[in-house]
C-alpha cells in the first residue's frame, strides 16, 4: 500500500511539474503571436512593426498580430508587456523614448527597463529631422534659432508627449543654445502633421520617416538633421553639428524585447525569425527609402549592453535639459 500511494503520489507531482514548464521550442509557437506597439497605426514604430510582423509570421508560422496600445508616451504598451505571461507570445516592439527615456522623465514607472524585459534585438536607429511649416519666414537652422531669441517662448513645436526621444532632444538643444519654444504634445502622428501643414504648430523634430514625404512634396521645409553625417534621403539638409552645434549626435531607435523570464529557446526561435524579417527586401527597402538605419544580425548579441549605455545617455540629458522627473 505504502508503495502504490508513493507511486501515485510521484506521478501526481510529475504531472503538476510537466504543467509548470513552458511548452518545448520544439512546439513553439503553436497559436498567435501578439506584437505589442507603443505608438498609434501609421507611425514609424507602427509602420516597421507591421513589416517586421509580417514576415516573422512567414517563418514562424503563425499570424502575428499588431496590438497599438497608445498612451502615456508609449508606457501604456510597456507595463501591459512587462506583465505579460513569459511564454513568448507577446512580443514588444519598444524604442528609445520607451525603454531608456521614460524612466528618467517619469516617476513612479511600475517596471524596470533592464529587469522586466528581454532583449530580443535592434531593429534600426531613426536619424531625427527639424522641420517647419512653409509660412515660418526661416530656411536655415541657423534663421530659426535667431527668431527663437528674438521671440523667446512664441514659437511651438509639436511633439507626441513629454517623455519622449523627440522632446528630449528639442529640450538638449533649446539648453545648448539658450532659446526656449513652447511644446504641444499630440497622441498622434495623424494629428500632428495636419496643424503642422496648416501653421497651428510651427515646427517639429521627428523621425526622419515621418518627415520625408512631406519634405519630398515640397510641403515642410527641413532644416536640420540630428546624426553626425547627412542623410542620404535628404542630401542637402545640414546637420546640427553642421549648423551651429559641434559634435552634436542625438538618434532615435526602435527594437525588440520580451517579457522577463521568457525561456532562452523560445527567444532563440524569435530572435531567428526576427533576423530573417529585418533582412528582407522589404524592411531593407523601408529603411533605405525612410532615413532609418536598418540593425544587422550581429547586432543582436550586443542589444543588452546597447541598452545600458543608452540608458547612461539619455539619463545625462535629462539631467542636463531640465526634463529629469523628480527623484
Amino acid at each position: 500500500m505504502a508503495v502504490r500511494s508513493w507511486l501515485r503520489r510521484a506521478l501526481v507531482l510529475g504531472a503538476l511539474a510537466t504543467l509548470s514548464v513552458p511548452a518545448s521550442a520544439a512546439d513553439f509557437p503553436t497559436r498567435a503571436l501578439s506584437l505589442v506597439v507603443p505608438f498609434a497605426a501609421g507611425s514609424t514604430s507602427d509602420t516597421s512593426a507591421r513589416i517586421v510582423g509580417q514576415h516573422m509570421a512567414k517563418t514562424l508560422g503563425q499570424p502575428v498580430v499588431i496590438e497599438n496600445k497608445v498612451g502615456a508616451g508609449g508606457t501604456i504598451a510597456a507595463t501591459f508587456s512587462a506583465r505579460s505571461k513569459p511564454d513568448g507570445y507577446t512580443l514588444f516592439w519598444t524604442s528609445s523614448s520607451v525603454q531608456v527615456i521614460a524612466p528618467f522623465v517619469m516617476a513612479g514607472l511600475p517596471w524596470d527597463p533592464i529587469k522586466s524585459f528581454e532583449p530580443v534585438g535592434l531593429s534600426s536607429r531613426i536619424p531625427q529631422v527639424i522641420a517647419v511649416n512653409n509660412a515660418l519666414p526661416v530656411k536655415t537652422f541657423g534663421e530659426l534659432v535667431a527668431l527663437a531669441k528674438a521671440k523667446p517662448g512664441t514659437l511651438n513645436y509639436a511633439t507626441l508627449g513629454p517623455n519622449t526621444t523627440q522632446n528630449l532632444i528639442m529640450s538638449v538643444i533649446m539648453k545648448k543654445l539658450g532659446i526656449s519654444m513652447t511644446q504641444v504634445p499630440y497622441s498622434s502622428a495623424a494629428q500632428i502633421y495636419p496643424d503642422l501643414l496648416t501653421g497651428r504648430v510651427d515646427l517639429i523634430l521627428d523621425n526622419m520617416p515621418n518627415v520625408v514625404p512631406f519634405a519630398r512634396r515640397g510641403e515642410l521645409r527641413p532644416l536640420a538633421v540630428t546624426t553626425r553625417q547627412r542623410v542620404a534621403v535628404l542630401p542637402d539638409v545640414p546637420t546640427i553639428a553642421e549648423s551651429g552645434l559641434p559634435d552634436f549626435e542625438m538618434v532615435a531607435w526602435g527594437g525588440m524585447a520580451v517579457p522577463a523570464g521568457t525561456p532562452p529557446e523560445i527567444i532563440a526561435i524569435i530572435r531567428d525569425a526576427y533576423a530573417k524579417a529585418l533582412a528582407s527586401e522589404e524592411f531593407r527597402s523601408w529603411a533605405e527609402n525612410n532615413g532609418a538605419i536598418a540593425a544587422t544580425g550581429q547586432e543582436f548579441p550586443a542589444f543588452a549592453d546597447f541598452l545600458k549605455r543608452e540608458l547612461a545617455v539619455w539619463k545625462a540629458a535629462a539631467e542636463e535639459s531640465g526634463v529629469a522627473a523628480p527623484k
